[in-house]
Parts: C-alpha cells; sequence; structure tokens
C-alpha cells in the first residue's frame, strides 16, 4: 500500500502550481477576516475533492489493468483511497487552521468559536470524501458527476418534503434542548456518525472494485 500512497503523492506534486494557487486565494480571502472560516473550508474541500479525481486518473491508459498486476488487492487499493484522503485532508486542514488561528484573534474572532468551526468544517469534509469515493469508483469520472447531483438534489427534495409534511400536520417539534447540548457531547455523536458512514462506504467501495471486471 505504501507503493500506491507514493503513486498519489508524486501525482499530487505534479499538481502543486494548482495547490499553491488555492492557498493564496483562500489566504486572500482569509484575511478578511469574516473568510477565516471559508479558508480552511475551502483548502480542505479542494483536497478531499483530488482524492477521489486521483481514482480517475488511475482509470486512463488501462490503468487498473496494470495495477492489479501488482502484488496488491483490490481491497489495498481501496483502503488506500480512504488512508491517502484522510492523511491530505488531514494535514491542509492542520495547516490552514493554525494560519487562521494566527489571524483570528487580529479580527476579533473567540477561540471556541474558531475551533468549533474548523472541527465542523473537518467532519463535513471527510464525510463527502466518504460519499465520493464510491461514488467514483461505481460510476467512473463522467457519470459520478451526473450521480452526484442527482444525489444532492435527492437530499433537497427529501428535507422539502419533510418540510411540507410538517408543515401540513402542523407539528410542534422542540429542538433547543439539542441545540444546548455541550460541545464535547456533540463531539462524541458526531464521531460516531462518521464511524458509521466510514465503515458503510469503505464496505460499498470494496464490493464494487471487487466485482468490476477490468
Amino acid at each position: 500500500m505504501r507503493g500506491l500512497l507514493w503513486k498519489d503523492f508524486k501525482l499530487m506534486a505534479r499538481q502543486k502550481n494548482f495547490f499553491i494557487m488555492v492557498f493564496l486565494f483562500a489566504l486572500f480571502i482569509g484575511r478578511s477576516g469574516q473568510g477565516l472560516v471559508f479558508m480552511v473550508s475551502y483548502c480542505t474541500m479542494i483536497v478531499g475533492i483530488f482524492t477521489a479525481s486521483s481514482i480517475s486518473y488511475d482509470e486512463f491508459g488501462n490503468g487498473y489493468s496494470f495495477l492489479f498486476t501488482l502484488p496488491i488487492t483490490r481491497k489495498q487499493y481501496v483502503k488506500e483511497k480512504y488512508v491517502f484522503g484522510i492523511l491530505t485532508t488531514s494535514a491542509v486542514w492542520a495547516a490552514s487552521v493554525i494560519v487562521g488561528g494566527l489571524l483570528a484573534p487580529r479580527n476579533n474572532i473567540r477561540v471556541i468559536e474558531w475551533v468549533t468551526s474548523s472541527v465542523g468544517v473537518f467532519l463535513v469534509v471527510l464525510v463527502i470524501i466518504f460519499f465520493l469515493i464510491p461514488m467514483q469508483l461505481k460510476f467512473g469520472t463522467e457519470k459520478s458527476r451526473i450521480a452526484n447531483m442527482a444525489a444532492v438534489i435527492l437530499c433537497l427534495g427529501l428535507g422539502t418534503g419533510f418540510a411540507k409534511i410538517q408543515q401540513i400536520a402542523q407539528l410542534q417539534i422542540d429542538l433547543k434542548w439539542i441545540l444546548n447540548l455541550p460541545p464535547p457531547v456533540w463531539l462524541v455523536v458526531a464521531l460516531f456518525v462518521l464511524a458509521v458512514i466510514f465503515v458503510a462506504s469503505f464496505t460499498v467501495s470494496t464490493r464494487i472494485v471487487e466485482r468490476k471486471q477490468f
């Protein structure tokens, strides 16, 4: 698996000019103070999306046929994509948080607010990665874009439908107690949900790759 990681890191290094431009743009926005959270989310999201796009590079030129002649299993290939995504996303997120943390005091942003927002961004980006990887493996580069758009539309439709049902039924649900939960409880719940999503995503991705014909 180390060889696969080295391959993807070398591929990422070839895109260094693009990532430098992304960071400079995010830093420019972040210096305004109001865009610090945007800076973290933008940098982290771009790198997270690159994880899924690295799969498309493996598809070019019958790349899968070559990769699986090497002493690696299909499960190891899938595992490497998740490890690569988590490592790169964590590194870029941490760097962005440090830079943003240095700018936060000058813009009257409290530490607790900064930490909470940054952790929230990191967890959301991980969820997106865990969604993109199986979609990319299943549908490929072109079809996965359509599938991702369909999934977003479906989520919006479900949310709108639930709101309509609630309005029609005139349900009065008091959710204030959820908002008043202490941050540690929120973190534990979020990590539990993230773990469930990861296990489901990894299981689906592994089955997709094992059933594919190359």
